[in-house]
């Protein structure tokens, strides 16, 4: 019998940051695996950068998902350091 784990309740304690953001290229359907000929061409037109292949319609979002990666996980990372000179 496999062994079946419960979702993990929604703890209102974490926040939720979201970037949202709407590609200039237009919206292809998605897909997990991305065909070698497809990989390729993107390459070979620029679209996506080398050597990782990420798109550059997302490279304009990255400072944004910076800024929320330096937020607080929860209420406990938020603690009052008074400054002592």
């Amino acid at each position: 019998m496999a062994h079946e784990e419960t979702p993990k309740a929604i703890n209102s304690d974490e926040p939720y940051y979201i970037v949202l953001f709407q590609s200039a290229e237009g919206q292809t359907p998605f897909s997990l695996t991305v065909p070698v000929h497809v990989t390729l061409s993107q390459y070979r037109d620029g679209k996506v950068t080398l050597p990782l292949g990420l798109d550059k319609g997302f490279v304009p979002v990255l400072p944004c998902l910076w800024y929320c990666l330096q937020l607080p996980r929860n209420r406990f990372d938020l603690v009052h350091a008074p400054l002592v000179g």
